[in-house]
């Protein structure tokens, strides 16, 4: 504190006597002048100036801070990089500029103090802040050798290259090769021009525009390559692609288009040509191309390509590989009727192709403009040759006024080769110059003098038809037919016959040509086809000047189910032991059910027997269903029956529980048998007590323990179980030590019947007794009126048992028989 004091008293004095302050120095040269107290040597004493050290946050609340104040920042943990912190980002030292903290430059960089953007890179800048730039309503030039190379003017446009006029309104971005004063590029967001013609302009500026007006046979526009080796197995290089974020699902995407306007470079509303996008789907990446023209009726579509590769010419909605529109001739002589040439000559009065007019396929060769088709095919199938209006009820009408209709000409050897024949065959027999046509049976000859009598009967019975093979609903017909007997035949022919099925629809029943037999005969009619449906397919029968109705029932198919769930079953009612069954179902669900029927089925059940589940002839739903099963008869004990069942080509089983009724039956103690051997005093091992009875009802007991009387000590312990249905037999266990000797006896009390069971307790017998004391006289277990003398004869003990008289007893004490008092 003391020399705190005397500096603070130096630093006064001096500056009162001198307005001079020297530290270790007598004659001080500026306002404050420090020396070292050791300036050299090797004292490890400190010299310095120790300047104001504070936090960030100190610095950060100064007010009223003089300019230069010299401050040194030991901590940025504290306050933040804000206000006049805004450069304090590490620790060191900081002037204050009167705006905020500067920070002094690092001593080992070359060059006065750095405020603003260095050379070699800056770090935490702000862009909402921090800018290269101008603040003023100027450009910014950047120069090489003093010469200017780029401007980005103070509207936002950048150039770059030979700029030659700095205030020429020009692209957002371009690059100029400009080789006369006067060359301009006008706006446009990209310009790549070499401006050699001075007059070039540019109109309605594109997104992005490459102009080369030197022209010549070598001028390319554009040139794009790529070098194929040089990419990846799974890339395909992309000369020019078009992309358009904004673009909607009826196209945008882009287009390569064609000018023919003279003295403008672009102007998209007057294009001549073009190819672009249409039907873009966004989702999928879809896309077809239009291809358009301009003519004298205007700009558009002459021809598209869809997404799916179908192509239109004169329709932008192509619904086929190749689609020519729907325009079409009013006539079958006007020449936009014309759709498709093979051929065609220049004037256009050779047209070899087809047509479409109203109603009509036109078949053209030679024709001229106006002139009709050779043939034409309408729409119910009606063909002309030499006419455009073919007669309705015909299927070809050959019109001519000059010109013949020649049938195929052959010999007879000829005629007879061919195979198989057709009713209503036409030849020219050239070997007896005949016209000659086949009736199904023979040749027949127009030059005959008499014409074959056409074949009739008398009577046709259907109802009296016989069947072969089987009709089911929704399934193809196979090796199926009906004869059809009739009489009165003349022998003449017949040309066969096909009738299509009323009722269940489907089924064509076909008759081949043939002829009658003189009298008596059959006819067969093959029945083909896939029936719509179960019932009656009914034909109408018309032959020979008779008619009948032929009628084939169609059946359901045989069932046949995707799936059987046992183990969803639903059941209904309840099934006891020994009682009869009543209201007992079980319903099986099914899934897959084809609509065909079923036969009734029987089903015993197993496990507990005396059960049987009846399912009644059905058909089953088309889909899911169910199947109920009816549970008659009466189970024969209690448990689980099991009923495995089979249809439709699955099989499953379900079970039913059945419980037990209230035990019952009779019991007969006196036919109780003991298995095993009882004695006096002796633990009981292995012995049971077998108990019939008779008129059980299945139903169950509860487990029983009942303790001896009598000869007391024994236990007869029966587990808990169900009585049969009519006799059977209880096995009580017996366990215990009896004391005493005699009958045991055993009360038993169940299923409705309450009897005494009564067993033997054996006397002891000498090799019974061990005698293991002194010889002498003991008691006898379990009874007061024997007695055991132990006596040892030849080193052997031995064991006899003594009864005391009648009326008296074993004293243990005297050892004597006494007197009962």
């Amino acid at each position: 504190m003391k020399n705190k004091i005397i500096l603070l008293w130096a630093f006064l004095f001096s500056g009162l006597a001198f307005a001079q302050i020297g530290v270790n120095s007598p004659d001080p040269k500026t306002t404050l002048d420090v020396n070292a107290k050791n300036p050299t040597g090797a004292t490890t004493a400190t010299d310095g100036i120790l300047i104001p050290r504070v936090d960030r946050q100190r610095a950060q609340n100064m007010v009223n801070i003089p300019l230069s104040t010299l401050i040194y920042v030991n901590n940025i943990s504290t306050g933040t990089q804000t206000g006049i912190t805004v450069n304090v980002d590490e620790l060191g030292f900081y002037y204050f500029d009167g705006k905020e903290w500067v920070k002094l430059r690092d001593p080992y960089n070359i060059g006065p103090i750095e405020t603003d953007w260095k050379l070699l890179g800056n770090a935490n800048t702000d862009p909402s802040t921090n800018f290269l730039g101008t603040t003023d309503n100027q450009g910014v030039a950047i120069r090489t050798n003093n010469t200017i190379r780029a401007i980005i003017e103070n509207t936002g446009i950048l150039r770059v290259g030979n700029i030659t006029n700095a205030s020429v309104n020009q692209s957002t971005a371009n690059i100029a090769n400009a080789s006369t004063a006067d060359a301009n590029v006008q706006p446009g967001v990209l310009s790549v021009l070499d401006s050699r013609l001075s007059t070039a302009l540019i109109e309605n500026p594109p997104t992005a525009d490459i102009f080369n007006p030197r022209g010549g046979p070598a001028s390319d526009l554009l040139t794009i390559g790529h070098n194929t080796n040089s990419q990846g197995g799974n890339y395909t290089p992309r000369s020019v692609a078009f992309y358009n974020v904004n673009a909607t699902n009826t196209g945008g995407i882009g287009q390569v288009a064609w000018i023919a306007t003279p003295g403008k470079a672009t102007r998209l509303s007057e294009t001549a040509a073009s190819i672009s996008d249409y039907t873009r789907d966004k989702t999928n990446n879809y896309v077809g191309l239009s291809f358009s023209t301009r003519g004298a009726t205007g700009f558009g579509s002459r021809m598209v390509v869809n997404p799916i590769g179908f192509v239109g010419i004169g329709t932008t909605t192509p619904t086929s590989l190749l689609d020519l529109g729907a325009t079409f001739g009013s006539t079958s002589t006007e020449n936009v009727g014309k759709k498709l040439a093979v051929y065609n000559n220049t004037a256009g009065t050779d047209f070899y192709g087809l047509g479409i007019s109203s109603g009509l396929l036109q078949f053209h060769a030679a024709s001229t403009p106006d002139e009709a088709p050779g043939m034409v095919l309408t729409g119910n199938g009606n063909v002309g040759i030499g006419t455009t209006a073919p007669a309705s009820n015909v299927i070809l009408d050959l019109s001519a006024n000059n010109k013949a209709f020649l049938p195929p000409r052959l010999t007879t050897a000829q005629r007879d080769a061919i195979n198989p024949k057709q009713a209503g065959m036409m030849i020219y027999n050239v070997t007896n110059n005949c016209l000659e046509f086949w009736n199904s049976l023979s040749w027949v000859s127009t030059c005959a003098v008499v014409p074959p009598a056409p074949g009739t009967i008398s009577t046709l019975n259907c109802a009296t038809a016989t069947h072969s093979g089987t009709l089911i609903a929704n399934a193809a017909a196979s090796g199926v037919s009906s004869s059809i007997t009739y009489a009165g035949g003349n022998g003449g022919s017949h040309g066969g016959q096909i009738v299509n099925s009323t009722g269940i629809t489907g089924l064509t029943a076909t008759l081949a040509a043939g002829s009658f037999v003189s009298g008596a005969g059959t006819l067969v009619y093959n029945i083909t086809g896939t029936p719509s449906g179960p019932g009656t397919a009914v034909f109408a029968i018309n032959i020979g000047g008779q008619a009948c109705n032929l009628s084939r029932t169609v059946g359901l198919p045989a069932a046949v189910v995707a799936s059987l769930s046992c183990a969803t079953a639903a059941h209904n009612g309840t099934l006891t032991a020994g009682t009869a069954t009543s209201g007992v179902s079980s319903s099986i669900p099914y899934t897959g059910g084809n609509g065909g029927t079923y036969t009734a089925q029987t089903v015993n059940s197993t496990g507990v027997s005396g059960l049987t589940a009846t399912l009644t002839a059905g058909t089953l739903a088309t889909g899911n269903g169910n199947l109920t099963y009816t549970i008659t008869g009466s189970p024969n004990s209690a448990g689980t029956a099991s009923f495995a069942i089979s249809l439709g080509g699955q099989s499953c089983t379900f079970t039913r529980t059945v419980t037990a009724p209230i035990g019952g039956a009779t019991i007969n103690c006196g036919g109780a048998t003991l298995n095993g051997t009882l004695k006096n005093s002796n633990a009981a091992s292995g012995v049971t007590i077998s108990v019939p009875y008779t008129g059980g009802n299945g139903g169950s007991y509860s487990a029983q323990s009942i303790p001896s009387t009598g000869v007391t000590g024994l236990t007869a312990t029966l587990s808990a179980g169900n009585f049969n249905v009519g006799s059977g037999t209880l096995t009580f266990t017996v366990t215990g030590t009896p004391q005493g000797e005699g009958t045991a006896s055993f009360t038993i009390n169940m299923g409705g019947s309450n009897c005494t069971a009564n067993v033997t307790v054996n006397e002891l017998q000498p090799s019974d007794i061990n005698c293991t004391g002194p010889d002498g006289i003991y008691p006898y277990p379990n009874s007061n009126t024997k007695y055991v003398r132990c006596i040892t004869i030849s080193g052997v003990k031995y064991a006899y048992i003594y009864t005391c008289p009648a009326g008296s007893q074993f004293n243990p004490t005297t050892k004597l028989c006494v007197a009962v008092p």
